[in-house]
């Protein structure tokens, strides 16, 4: 809009120099051949050489000033506005603090979110109504043991998860226990539903850590139940 306005004032300021030009030419007769005529009263007749008594200025009128000023005026306005802008734009916030960004500055997208990606937790279950003995055994400490063996289970299964999330299903377990010592000097998958052997490697070797109190029979006990690995995913907000 600026530049349209200045556009017209300087079309309007040439044609009021072009006029103002023409009759300070015209009242100073350069023309020798053309007498100077000058606006009289209606009751007196034309005189080609009477005194002058025109109301014209041979210069430039108050209107044509006033033109000037503005035209200038605008012009400084216009310069000043561009240098503010380009003065702006050199510096990191300028624009933004205006709001005078681009729209192609909002139009980028996004960096992409890492809200995406999920942390995973290793979740072990070791279901004692599974359990199936044979032998002369405490099974109320093989339950409490097992029950407070689960951290165990869940650290083996949180290696391989960091691995490969995808792993989960059940493992069915065996291991025998020593009637002399109470120790476990056996364990073994019997089934292995999570077709993961690094976790049954894990979770059998951590059996064999285990001992109970020693039976008053020098013979043998087996111990068998079920264990459920899950991953639980918790999404970043």
């Amino acid at each position: 809009m600026l530049l349209i306005s200045a556009t017209c004032l300087g079309f309007s300021f040439a044609h009021q120099m072009i006029l103002c030009r023409l009759r300070r030419d015209y009242n100073k007769g350069r023309d020798p051949g053309i007498p100077r005529f000058r606006a009289l009263p209606s009751s007196h007749q034309t005189l080609p050489n009477e005194p002058s008594m025109s109301t014209s200025s041979s210069g430039c009128g108050p209107l044509v000033v006033i033109l000037i000023a503005i035209f200038c005026g605008t012009l400084g306005v216009m310069t000043g506005a561009g240098g503010l802008y380009l003065y702006l734009s050199q510096s990191a916030d300028g624009l933004e603090r205006l709001n005078l960004a681009s729209a192609s500055t909002d139009a980028q997208p996004a960096p992409p979110s890492s809200s995406g990606s999920d942390d995973v937790y290793a979740m072990a279950y070791p279901i004692t109504d599974t359990l199936q003995f044979q032998g002369k055994i405490d099974e109320g400490s093989v339950r409490t043991r097992i029950t407070n063996e689960r951290s165990a289970f869940q650290r083996c299964y949180q290696r391989v998860l960091d691995k490969t999330p995808d792993v989960r299903g059940e493992l069915s377990l065996q291991f025998t226990v020593s009637g002399s010592t109470g120790e476990v000097i056996a364990a073994v998958t019997r089934d292995n539903y999570t077709n993961s052997e690094a976790l049954a490697d894990c979770v059998t070797g951590e059996l064999k850590k285990w001992r109970f109190p020693a039976p008053e029979t020098s013979q043998i006990s087996v111990v068998r139940f079920e264990a459920l690995f899950l991953p639980f995913r918790a999404e970043q907000g």
